[in-house]
């Protein structure tokens, strides 16, 4: 058996830029970020600097809020970076490092997960997804397992972006755009689409990032992808209510106006 570099992918959040002209759909939220993941009743996002933060208001209330985030400390490693974070069934974080270390919240403290990643994605009974850090290997491991190396196990799929659902449904994008899907204990199954960077999902709501930075949501009953508005994305994420969250090329944070 083959033994993970494991990455959790975490739910990341759409980004959209200054050049996006469609104020009535995106709102700013305060604070420069690399990524973006939502958890059952919060959103979490690493800023630029690598620090980690949760929603501290309503989530409707973000975009217009005075101090919006709650800073989380300390950081897992004082000599690491944190760059993709993802949100597990209870609402605790998992964040990988630069280095591809992978750590999860727990209580108050930070506790490290073996392996390495590239992205992870936390979210149902079996699906804490990691991809490899050197070479992209999907890894699952069932919520709740012990943190060993022996807990990974490969799933025969190789990406860059992960995410996954309470449904127990997962995705991921290749290197080479394609978006792929995946039921837990079955083969990974193409989907239409191709040229995406990003992926996020909710279990009833997908959404993805273009090649060039648009967002579009996946419409089950025709098995096919929606445009919206928006461009230069690079990070996408989705709340339990179906509102898309990004983060933009200028690392700025928008979220979906009454979205439905």
């Amino acid at each position: 058996a083959q033994k993970p570099k494991a990455a959790l992918a975490l739910q990341e959040v759409m980004v959209f830029s200054n050049d996006c002209k469609c104020p009535n759909y995106w709102r700013g939220v305060p604070h420069a970020s690399v990524d973006i993941a939502a958890g059952p009743r919060k959103i979490w996002h690493i800023n630029i600097t690598g620090h980690l933060y949760s929603s501290a208001v309503p989530l409707k209330q973000m975009p217009t809020a005075k101090r919006p985030w709650k800073k989380i400390t300390p950081n897992p490693d004082p000599n690491g970076v944190m760059h993709r974070v993802t949100v597990d069934p209870s609402g605790n974080p998992w964040v990988v490092l630069t280095g591809g270390q992978i750590y999860r919240y727990n209580k108050g403290k930070w506790i490290r997960v073996p392996g390495d990643a590239r992205d992870i994605a936390a979210a149902g009974k079996h699906m804490t997804m990691a991809s490899g850090y050197k070479g992209m290997e999907v890894f699952a491991k069932p919520y709740g397992a012990p943190d060993a190396i022996k807990s990974w196990k490969f799933t025969n799929g190789h990406g860059i972006s992960l995410a996954a659902a309470s449904n127990n449904i997962s995705w991921l994008v290749k290197r080479s755009g394609d978006i792929w899907q995946r039921p837990v204990g079955r083969k990974w199954k193409k989907m239409p689409g191709n040229r995406a960077v990003d992926i996020a999902t909710n279990g009833n709501t997908t959404f993805h990032i273009g090649s060039g930075g648009e967002p579009y949501k996946y419409v089950p009953r025709k098995n096919s992808w929606t445009r919206m508005h928006g461009r230069s994305n690079k990070r996408i994420a989705v709340d339990a209510t179906g509102r898309p969250w990004m983060v933009d090329a200028n690392s700025k944070i928008w979220t979906w106006h009454d979205y439905k």
